[in-house]
């Protein structure tokens, strides 16, 4: 984030940000999507599972009986790149928030959910990490999309749920320890992160309230029971053709396909089956930001909207489609942030 540091920031930083049920900001939006992609800085200390340990131990051993060392190379590699200094992250991840004016209160890591607690001088804020391609526990949340029963009423994304529950005590813990009665609570998150932040945003209780929460590249996360029965404003920001904000599908276009499987014979009809018992239902939660697509590195012109239609995002797809890795970049948290700045300037910089 070494863009962070530009002419701009300091202004936009000096800005109040709102504070209890606060309606959508801009500034506010560059704040969190800047704290969603600190939270991929991987604080937490590097520790291969029993199962992957055991893996590396065995390949290792055999490929020094075979004496490949070509391979043993490579191999040794590869679990090196894997490797981080965690230590290094966590000095890199504190100079990054006193830049923001913002101070690292507590981390979270357990079972694969990884947060950071920041303080400012206006409020507090939780932010949440999203997936990780190298963390099986967060690909295994991703994929687990069955609808299951929320105790706060509705059904949600069961993997979404059990990732929540997996930091949820300790997060009310360090929450509960909180001294100042003034500052409000912002929950937020990109990808993973936005869908455990939306979660949070509904189940957990905080003694000054929580303001909002910021999405960024979140998917769908419950049905209507659950959505109609949230109270904290949610804002969700979707990047041109990031197609992550389009999954789990919704309930009209789970028919569409419903209706296509059913003339496969033998197969089609348990698809079908299969569809109806485990995703019909989805739906998304709160007000969605869009930001319109801009050639790559030039932001100045991206423009924030309210609404677009289905064909349009559909277009801007599958023009991604085309060029895969544009696809990816429009999902990048940093991508995200650095379009955020750039309305945050035209719109409050230059009242």
């Amino acid at each position: 984030m070494k863009d962070l540091y530009q002419q701009g920031t300091k202004k936009l930083l000096e800005k109040p940000v709102p504070t209890y049920h606060q309606a959508y900001n801009d500034s506010t939006a560059w704040l969190m999507s800047c704290l969603s992609e600190l939270a991929y800085k991987r604080f937490n200390e590097f520790i291969l599972g029993n199962r992957v340990q055991q893996f590396v131990d065995n390949k290792l051993s055999k490929l020094v009986v075979d004496n490949s060392m070509g391979q043993l190379e490579t191999f040794v590699s590869m679990v090196e790149g894997l490797a981080y200094d965690h230590e290094q992250e966590l000095k890199e991840l504190n100079q990054s928030l006193a830049y923001l004016n913002a101070e690292l209160i507590d981390t979270f890591d357990k079972q694969g959910t990884q947060a950071i607690l920041v303080e400012t001088e206006q409020y507090y804020a939780l932010a949440f990490r999203g997936t990780e391609a190298t963390s099986v526990r967060d690909i295994k949340s991703d994929v687990n999309a069955k609808l299951t029963s929320c105790e706060t009423q509705g059904l949600v994304h069961s993997g979404f749920k059990h990732a929540y529950e997996q930091v949820a005590s300790d997060i009310t813990l360090a929450l509960s320890s909180l001294k100042d009665e003034n500052k409000p609570l912002l929950v937020t998150g990109h990808s993973l992160g936005g869908a455990i932040a939306t979660i949070a945003a509904k189940r957990l209780m905080f003694k000054n309230g929580i303001a909002a929460c910021y999405t960024f590249g979140a998917p769908r996360v419950g049905d209507h029971e659950w959505a109609s029965h949230m109270k904290t404003p949610i804002y969700r920001i979707v990047n041109a053709a990031d197609s992550v904000p389009m999954f789990p599908p919704n309930s009209g276009v789970l028919s569409l396909v419903s209706t296509l499987l059913s003339w496969i014979p033998s197969i089609g009809p348990k698809l079908k089956d299969w569809l109806s018992a485990n995703l019909v239902g989805y739906t998304h939660v709160g007000d969605m930001r869009y930001l319109s697509h801009c050639e790559p590195e030039k932001y100045d012109s991206v423009q924030r909207l309210y609404h677009v239609s289905l064909p349009y995002r559909l277009k801007a797809l599958w023009v991604k489609t085309i060029a895969p890795n544009r696809l990816i970049k429009d999902h990048s948290v940093n991508v995200y942030r650095k379009k955020l700045k750039c309305i945050a300037e035209k719109s409050w910089l230059g009242d």
